[in-house]
């Protein structure tokens, strides 16, 4: 039941759903005379959906999936030391171990992947891999509103 949970969250996909669309014109037979190959079969094709929705799920995670925001700068392959709030959240909400990934930001060097070195009830210790993506310059504000009738409108701008 769990794998068909899975599949049936992962046809939301639309690239999941074309991915199978192609294996299923390729290999599903066409008519009775055809039949007789290993595809099918309900339970092979069953194992064929769940290993597909795993692969995606492997393939579309790339990035760790604990984010957090230090003040800290980053560069590469320095060490950083988490607040105490940071470490909790680590250790005892996540239950991360030493050798699990972790992204780390701070609105100006953009977003790093970080390694835990040590973790323990006291202390966390990252180092910094790699920069995951660069930090955006933003636009500014913008300012959205409903048109107003009269003179109110200029009065507004």
């Amino acid at each position: 039941m769990r794998e068909i949970m899975l599949v049936v969250q992962l046809l939301r996909d639309g690239f999941f759903f074309k991915c199978f669309h192609r294996w299923y014109a390729l290999h599903w037979p066409r008519n009775q005379h055809q039949a007789s190959g290993t595809f099918h079969s309900f339970w092979t094709l069953r194992f064929l959906l769940v290993l597909a929705a795993l692969a995606t799920v492997v393939i579309s995670s790339p990035a760790p999936s604990i984010r957090l925001h230090t003040r800290q700068p980053l560069a590469a392959s320095s060490l950083i030391s988490l607040e105490e709030s940071q470490r909790h959240y680590l250790f005892s909400v996540m239950r991360a171990r030493a050798g699990d990934s972790v992204a780390l930001f701070n609105g100006q060097d953009g977003e790093w992947l970080a390694r835990i070195s040590t973790i323990s009830k006291s202390s966390v210790q990252l180092s910094l891999q790699s920069q995951l993506r660069p930090q955006r310059a933003e636009d500014g504000a913008t300012l959205l509103f409903g048109v107003l009738k009269g003179a109110r409108l200029p009065m507004l701008v």
